[in-house]
Protein backbone atom coordinates (compact mmCIF):
# COMPACT_ATOMS: atom_id res chain seq x y z
CA UNK A 1 0.00 0.00 0.00
CA UNK A 2 1.04 3.59 -0.58
CA UNK A 3 0.03 6.31 1.87
CA UNK A 4 -0.30 10.06 1.32
CA UNK A 5 0.94 12.22 4.17
CA UNK A 6 0.49 15.85 5.12
CA UNK A 7 3.92 17.40 5.73
CA UNK A 8 2.42 19.93 8.16
CA UNK A 9 0.11 17.80 10.31
CA UNK A 10 1.83 14.46 9.79
CA UNK A 11 -1.50 12.76 9.13
CA UNK A 12 -1.50 9.86 6.69
CA UNK A 13 -4.25 8.27 4.65
CA UNK A 14 -4.22 5.37 2.25
CA UNK A 15 -3.45 6.68 -1.22
CA UNK A 16 -3.24 3.52 -3.28
CA UNK A 17 -2.98 -0.09 -2.54
CA UNK A 18 -3.03 -3.62 -3.76
CA UNK A 19 -1.64 -6.67 -2.05
CA UNK A 20 2.10 -5.94 -2.21
CA UNK A 21 5.07 -7.37 -0.41
CA UNK A 22 7.23 -4.91 1.54
CA UNK A 23 7.75 -1.87 -0.72
CA UNK A 24 11.44 -1.09 -1.15
CA UNK A 25 11.39 1.51 -3.89
CA UNK A 26 9.29 4.38 -5.23
CA UNK A 27 9.54 6.58 -8.30
CA UNK A 28 7.13 8.90 -10.04
CA UNK A 29 6.56 10.78 -13.25
CA UNK A 30 3.98 13.46 -14.10
CA UNK A 31 1.03 11.07 -13.98
CA UNK A 32 1.97 7.91 -12.04
CA UNK A 33 3.71 6.66 -8.93
CA UNK A 34 5.54 3.34 -9.18
CA UNK A 35 6.15 0.99 -6.25
CA UNK A 36 8.60 -1.92 -6.34
CA UNK A 37 8.50 -4.64 -3.72
CA UNK A 38 10.48 -7.60 -2.41
CA UNK A 39 8.48 -10.08 -4.52
CA UNK A 40 9.50 -8.35 -7.76
CA UNK A 41 6.12 -6.66 -8.29
CA UNK A 42 6.27 -3.27 -10.00
CA UNK A 43 2.91 -1.60 -9.39
CA UNK A 44 1.65 1.57 -11.04
CA UNK A 45 -0.81 3.92 -9.34
CA UNK A 46 -2.44 7.00 -10.87
CA UNK A 47 -0.80 9.99 -9.19
CA UNK A 48 -3.98 12.09 -9.05
CA UNK A 49 -6.39 9.43 -7.77
CA UNK A 50 -4.23 6.75 -6.16
CA UNK A 51 -6.06 4.09 -8.15
CA UNK A 52 -4.31 0.94 -9.29
CA UNK A 53 -3.27 1.12 -12.96
CA UNK A 54 -1.15 -1.96 -13.66
CA UNK A 55 1.37 -4.44 -12.31
CA UNK A 56 4.43 -6.02 -13.92
CA UNK A 57 6.85 -8.53 -12.42
CA UNK A 58 10.62 -8.50 -12.24
CA UNK A 59 12.45 -11.83 -11.92
CA UNK A 60 14.09 -10.65 -8.67
CA UNK A 61 13.53 -8.42 -5.64
CA UNK A 62 13.21 -4.78 -6.69
CA UNK A 63 15.67 -2.70 -4.67
CA UNK A 64 15.52 0.79 -6.22
CA UNK A 65 13.70 2.77 -8.93
CA UNK A 66 14.46 5.98 -10.82
CA UNK A 67 12.96 7.59 -13.92
CA UNK A 68 15.19 8.33 -16.92
CA UNK A 69 13.96 9.74 -20.22
CA UNK A 70 10.43 8.44 -19.61
CA UNK A 71 11.57 4.91 -18.70
CA UNK A 72 11.99 3.27 -15.32
CA UNK A 73 15.40 2.04 -14.26
CA UNK A 74 14.79 -0.90 -11.92
CA UNK A 75 17.59 -2.44 -9.85
CA UNK A 76 17.42 -5.84 -8.22
CA UNK A 77 19.31 -7.89 -5.67
CA UNK A 78 21.20 -9.72 -8.43
CA UNK A 79 23.13 -6.61 -9.67
CA UNK A 80 20.87 -6.07 -12.70
CA UNK A 81 19.53 -2.66 -13.67
CA UNK A 82 16.73 -2.99 -16.19
CA UNK A 83 15.30 -0.20 -18.34
CA UNK A 84 11.54 -0.80 -18.37
CA UNK A 85 8.81 0.82 -20.42
CA UNK A 86 6.40 1.91 -17.66
CA UNK A 87 3.39 1.65 -19.99
CA UNK A 88 3.95 -1.95 -21.09
CA UNK A 89 6.38 -3.45 -18.58
CA UNK A 90 8.65 -4.45 -21.46
CA UNK A 91 12.34 -4.74 -20.60
CA UNK A 92 14.08 -2.46 -23.10
CA UNK A 93 17.64 -3.20 -21.98
CA UNK A 94 19.63 -4.56 -19.06
CA UNK A 95 22.92 -3.36 -17.64
CA UNK A 96 24.97 -4.84 -14.85
CA UNK A 97 25.63 -2.77 -11.78
CA UNK A 98 29.01 -2.92 -10.04
CA UNK A 99 27.33 -4.94 -7.24
CA UNK A 100 23.79 -5.68 -6.03
CA UNK A 101 22.33 -2.17 -5.88
CA UNK A 102 20.21 -1.04 -2.92
CA UNK A 103 19.87 2.66 -3.79
CA UNK A 104 19.90 4.77 -6.97
CA UNK A 105 19.65 8.46 -7.78
CA UNK A 106 19.82 10.22 -11.13
CA UNK A 107 21.06 13.56 -12.40
CA UNK A 108 20.48 13.94 -16.14
CA UNK A 109 22.26 10.95 -17.69
CA UNK A 110 24.41 10.31 -14.60
CA UNK A 111 23.23 7.35 -12.53
CA UNK A 112 24.50 7.04 -8.94
CA UNK A 113 24.27 3.65 -7.22
CA UNK A 114 25.14 2.28 -3.80
CA UNK A 115 25.36 -1.30 -2.65
CA UNK A 116 25.05 -3.73 0.18
CA UNK A 117 27.32 -4.49 3.12
CA UNK A 118 30.93 -4.58 2.00
CA UNK A 119 30.26 -2.02 -0.75
CA UNK A 120 29.91 1.20 1.26
CA UNK A 121 30.82 3.57 -1.54
CA UNK A 122 28.80 5.39 -4.16
CA UNK A 123 29.46 4.62 -7.81
CA UNK A 124 28.57 6.74 -10.86
CA UNK A 125 27.72 5.49 -14.32
CA UNK A 126 25.81 6.27 -17.46
CA UNK A 127 22.05 5.82 -17.16
CA UNK A 128 22.17 4.49 -20.73
CA UNK A 129 25.15 2.12 -20.76
CA UNK A 130 26.20 1.61 -17.15
CA UNK A 131 29.99 1.92 -17.33
CA UNK A 132 30.22 2.47 -13.56
CA UNK A 133 33.24 3.90 -11.78
CA UNK A 134 33.91 4.52 -8.11
CA UNK A 135 32.60 7.96 -7.09
CA UNK A 136 33.16 8.29 -3.36
CA UNK A 137 33.35 6.50 -0.03
CA UNK A 138 30.51 6.79 2.47
CA UNK A 139 33.06 5.95 5.19
CA UNK A 140 30.22 4.79 7.38
CA UNK A 141 27.64 2.03 7.25
CA UNK A 142 25.83 0.44 4.32
CA UNK A 143 24.10 3.04 2.16
CA UNK A 144 20.31 2.81 2.35
CA UNK A 145 19.31 5.82 0.25
CA UNK A 146 20.65 8.30 -2.30
CA UNK A 147 19.40 11.72 -3.36
CA UNK A 148 20.71 14.31 -5.82
CA UNK A 149 20.56 18.02 -5.05
CA UNK A 150 21.59 21.03 -7.11
CA UNK A 151 25.31 20.59 -6.40
CA UNK A 152 25.63 17.38 -4.40
CA UNK A 153 24.80 13.70 -4.07
CA UNK A 154 23.68 12.67 -0.58
CA UNK A 155 24.06 9.14 0.78
CA UNK A 156 22.17 8.05 3.89
CA UNK A 157 23.40 4.98 5.72
CA UNK A 158 21.63 2.49 7.95
CA UNK A 159 23.16 4.13 11.05
CA UNK A 160 21.48 7.50 10.40
CA UNK A 161 24.49 9.29 8.94
CA UNK A 162 24.23 11.37 5.76
CA UNK A 163 27.34 11.96 3.64
CA UNK A 164 27.50 14.69 1.00
CA UNK A 165 29.50 14.41 -2.24
CA UNK A 166 30.03 17.30 -4.65
CA UNK A 167 28.65 16.51 -8.11
CA UNK A 168 31.95 17.75 -9.50
CA UNK A 169 33.73 14.97 -7.57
Amino acid sequence: EVYLGDSVTGGFEQFGGVCLGPVQALAMDDSNIYAGDTTGALVTFDLSTGKFVDVFFSPATITALVMHDGDLLVSDDAANIRRIDPATGAVLSTMTGPFPVVAMAIDGDDLYVAGVIGKFGVWKGSAVTGDFAYFGCACSGPVAGLAVGATSVFAADTFGQVTEYALSN
